[in-house]
């Protein structure tokens, strides 16, 4: 898999969660998310490409009651990269409890019943 369908699963990953990368090198595996909750804490996903076809997917409490804590690392080959980046969201989101995720510019969706 090369780096135009690691781009797309990023890009799909990221318009899932309304999220947009404040620094991406597209093509070149490095990419950069900030999510913030409710409370004021902010917390950074990030994506490191290494050697072969390995990226490192981390995320870490830039602001807040984590803030001293190890960032947190999911490996991934290239096919698993989607995963391994929903697997660092929904950790933030667990490290966000009891606040929740603050979502600027975003609409409730309506559910069917």
């Amino acid at each position: 898999m090369g780096p135009k369908q690691v781009d797309e699963q990023v890009m799909n990953w990221a318009n899932t969660h309304h999220l947009r990368s404040s620094v991406s090198l597209v093509g070149k595996g490095s990419w950069n998310f900030y999510v913030s909750s409710k409370s004021g804490e902010c917390f950074q996903i990030w994506i490191e490409s290494g050697s072969d076809d390995i990226f490192r997917i981390c995320a870490a409490c830039v602001e807040g009651r984590k803030e001293n804590d190890l960032p947190e690392e999911w490996p991934a080959v290239a096919d698993e990269v989607g995963k391994a980046l929903e697997s660092a969201f929904q950790t933030v989101l667990k490290w966000m409890s009891p606040s929740e995720r603050h979502f600027p510019n975003l609409h409730p969706v309506e559910r069917p019943s």
